[in-house]
Formats: C-alpha cells, structure tokens, sequence
C-alpha cells in the first residue's frame, strides 16, 4: 500500500511541475483536485480490501468491487491529465510551421500520441493498483 501512495505523490508532483507556470485558478484548481481524489481513491481502496478480506480468504465479489473502483478511479485520473496535457502541448507558443497541411499534421500525430499515452496509463493505472485478476 505505501508503494501505491507513493505512486500517487508521483503523480501529484508530476502534475504540479506540468501547471506550476499557468495562471493561478488552474494550478491550485488542478492540485486540489487531485488532492480530493487521491485521498477518496486510496480511502476507498483500504475499505473494501479490508472489508472483503482481499488478502488473505476474499470473501466473494471482493475482486470485482476493488476492480470497479480502480476503473472508475482511473478515468477521474487519465480524463484531467489528458486534458492538462493537450493544454499545455496546445497552447506551446513555439510552433514554427510553414503551411497549413503540416500545421494540421503535427497537430494531429500529437493528438494521436496523446491519445496513445492515455490508454496506457489507464493500462498502468489498472496494473499498479488492482493488479492481475484472480
């Protein structure tokens, strides 16, 4: 469990570098909900592997409920993160492009590799913090 609270803080640190030079509302709106989320989401998690005994004789539909929180818990990660992350990709002022079709282009390929990111981190999220089905 300290492994996955550390994972968290990760998290946590990751997201305040990506929004520690954005307007104020942002950073301490993104760091607070993040906050809020990690404490439900490891909360929620210690109560039903202790309340249905997930290590040591589960009590039947243990697995299935800790599975179904982490789920619903890593689309209220990846959703936020991926849009901070589009945001601040998006809004790079650095863009040198000479036409519209590259414009279009590399706009597109960094969507694709957003969206690419996104699904596996929700592998990874899903790996870290349920594990391998039983």
């Amino acid at each position: 469990m300290i492994f996955k609270i550390l994972l968290l803080l990760l998290l946590l640190f990751a997201v305040y570098t990506l929004v520690k030079k954005e307007r104020k509302w942002l950073k301490w709106g993104a760091l607070a909900y993040f906050i809020i989320v990690s404490i439900v989401f490891i909360t929620g998690s210690f109560y039903i592997i202790t309340e249905y005994q997930l290590y040591n004789r589960p009590i039947d539909g243990g697995f299935n409920k800790h599975m179904r929180w982490v789920s619903m818990f890593s689309y209220l990660y990846i959703l936020p993160v991926l849009l901070l992350t589009s945001y601040k990709v998006f809004t790079w002022k650095d863009w040198n492009f000479r036409g519209i079709l590259i414009r279009v282009l590399s706009y597109g390929f960094i969507g694709l590799g957003l969206v690419c990111g996104a699904y596996l981190f929700f592998a990874a999220f899903i790996l870290i913090f349920y594990g391998f089905a039983p």
